[in-house]
């Protein structure tokens, strides 16, 4: 059956910047709004913790590594550094990725009728990215989709 999903791409090459720019001066009325957001991404790509429960076989601390991982995305997302790239008519999340990725073009000229363009993207979709379906957010992973709201790992039928 075929759903709406939406999709929202991290502004990563933005944040990247951010993180390592220590030269730029934040107005003082922006700095804890910029301490927020770069801790927010901080905790989005730190796998240290999620490496160091692999190693230890410490299923506690995952599931809390991930919470954290979910959180941040929640509040990045919240916080405007995620774009809302188009919306797919289609039957899956992983169709849906699909449908958004392209390396010989920019996947949204692929003529589609069932993609709704919302900003055109100069990237594909890509890990840590969003999928949003009924009204729940998933988080674009290496290993599948990690529900935002549940803090689980989800099949790609949701």
């Amino acid at each position: 059956m075929s759903e709406a999903y939406d999709i929202y791409h991290l502004k990563y090459e933005v944040l990247l910047r951010l993180s390592k720019d220590t030269k730029t001066q934040v107005p003082e009325h922006l700095v804890d709004k910029y301490q927020q957001i770069s801790s927010s991404f901080r905790r989005l790509i730190n796998k240290r913790d999620i490496r160091r429960a692999a190693r230890e076989n410490d299923p506690r601390l995952l599931k809390e590594s991930w919470k954290e991982i979910g959180n941040a995305a929640k509040d990045l997302l919240c916080n405007n550094w995620y774009t809302h790239v188009a919306i797919i008519t289609c039957d899956s999340a992983v169709e849906a990725v699909r449908l958004s990725t392209s390396i010989n073009h920019q996947w949204f000229l692929n003529g589609a009728s069932n993609i709704d363009v919302n900003v055109p993207s100069e990237r594909s979709t890509a890990h840590l990215d969003i999928i949003r379906v009924r009204d729940r957010h998933y988080l674009y992973v290496l290993g599948g989709f990690y529900s935002i709201e549940d803090s689980k790992f989800v099949g790609v039928r949701e």
